[in-house]
């Protein structure tokens, strides 16, 4: 709408106005004339607080003396000429050496923050994994439980091709998010679950080792644990009476040629319940503690062939007997013997069966035992022996000797259970009554899902089992 006298010529607003688009704000004063002068202000304040500034001027004796005024200040004024200077003079004199000296200061100090993150992450420490100890059989079977790391990839490929579509806890079934997450491979989880069961380290002790959240952490364990629980008690761990019998132990074949199994009760400890009435029903009078009790039967050589579902503590061995679920495995097999310690008067239930029971003689109303007696007892209790041996080998899970918190309840069938056929990959308790050379663990692995009437001579893997 108006145009500016610079744009007539000659400024006569009469003549015809010639307006440029490129000299229509122009200013009679160049632009770069102005931007010169502001970036001399800006250098001109910069080097002014720099000067002000404590540590930019070392103090001098003279300067100390200066502090409070007085002639002293000219002193001062006369050793540091420059202070007085203008801003143009100070800001050529001393602007480029304390620039440099800040700027030589701040590389200095990031290169050592470089050097020490550096340093932070070479000492980071590498995830706890199977490829770490799969070079030594000892700490394979310190974590683990397996006696080398060939026999635990066997007892792995055995699981099937199944272990690559769980369903892990806390998702729902049919969903596959989580598992593209997994930052475990299956093998590692697996070493992860066995780690937990053999040395029942703390879940955030697991977490870090293996580079983990604590919740992920809980998910693998109880996702394998539930796995192989549902996976290994589909197995026939009953052998038939032909298998006992071609595998029977030179002490049994002398003195008690038909004994089948082996049973006895075992107990492991639980956090006290908050019922009431939980909390006398767990209570053991044995042990003096809050305890789950369970009944195990094992063969001759060793081997665990039975274990029951967890009861309360306070249940008596005969009860267990019965309940257990043990006497139904034996009723197609009359004419073997069971041998017991003496708190397991269960004849009358093995008679029915006819199923004979060796135990320990009762003293009952005789002043003393006869000496064939002692010599019976003696010989039950050297041969009864090795189901306590048996025992013991669960037991070398510590999650199986340690106390069993509130928080693991719904687990704890599930783990007894996984333990107890876990010990049973391991060499037999009892020499075999002949030489048997050492087979290949695949081998043994297809037998247990071979038909069960096979002949236990005629197996190649007569040692592990």
């Amino acid at each position: 709408m108006r145009v500016c006298s610079r744009h007539f010529p000659d400024g006569d607003a009469s003549k015809t106005p010639n307006p440029s688009l490129g000299n229509r704000f122009a200013s009679p004063v160049k632009k770069d004339q102005r931007t010169e002068r502001a970036k001399k202000r800006e250098e001109s304040k910069q080097v002014n607080s720099t000067l002000n500034s404590p540590s930019s001027v070392p103090e001098t004796p003279s300067a100390k003396r200066s502090k409070g005024g007085g002639p002293e200040s000219l002193l001062l004024a006369s050793e540091h000429p420059e202070v007085q200077s203008s801003n143009a003079c100070s800001s050529s004199a001393v602007k480029d050496p304390v620039l440099d000296a800040a700027l030589m200061a701040r590389i200095e100090f990031l290169e050592a923050e470089v050097s020490r993150l550096q340093k932070m992450k070479q000492s980071t420490p590498i995830p706890f994994s199977i490829e770490l100890i799969k070079h030594d059989d000892n700490l394979i079977r310190f974590y683990t439980g397996f006696l080398s790391y060939a026999l635990l990839i066997a007892f792995f490929e055995f699981l099937g091709p199944v272990v690559e579509h769980l369903n892990y806890w806390g998702t729902k079934e049919g969903t596959r998010t989580r598992q593209r997450k997994c930052k475990l491979s299956p093998l590692n989880q697996l070493c992860l679950t066995l780690v937990k069961l053999r040395l029942n380290l703390k879940v955030r002790d697991l977490a870090f080792r293996f580079g983990l959240s604590s919740s992920q952490t809980s998910r693998y364990i109880t996702t394998w644990v539930s796995f192989l629980y549902h996976h290994l008690k589909e197995l026939e761990w009953m052998p038939t009476v032909q298998q006992v019998a071609g595998a029977l132990p030179h002490a049994f074949k002398d003195s008690f040629p038909n004994t089948y199994a082996i049973i006895d009760a075992s107990e492991i400890f639980i956090e006290t319940p908050t019922d009431l009435f939980m909390q006398s029903s767990t209570w053991s009078e044995y042990k003096h503690h809050n305890t789950a009790k369970f009944l195990v039967a094992c063969t001759p050589n060793g081997a665990i062939c039975f274990v029951s579902p967890l009861y309360v503590g306070s249940i008596s061995d005969v009860e267990l007997t019965r309940v257990s679920g043990f006497l139904t495995k034996l009723e197609d097999k009359p004419g073997i013997s069971i041998m017991a310690d003496k708190g397991f008067t269960v004849n009358d239930m093995l008679k029915e069966l006819k199923v004979e029971l060796n135990l320990p003689p009762f003293l009952e109303q005789k002043p003393q035992f006869s000496s064939q007696e002692i010599q019976e007892g003696r010989k039950i209790a050297s041969l009864r022996i090795h189901v306590e041996r048996a025992i013991r080998r669960i037991k070398t899970f510590e999650i199986c000797r340690s106390t069993i918190p509130l928080s693991m309840a719904r687990l704890s069938n599930q783990i007894v259970s996984v333990c107890a056929f876990l010990s049973n990959f391991q060499p037999a308790l009892v020499p075999q009554p002949r030489d048997v050379t050492e087979g290949d663990p695949d081998d043994y692995f297809r037998s247990l899902c071979s038909d069960s009437e096979t002949d236990w001579s005629s197996s190649s893997d007569d040692d592990d089992d």
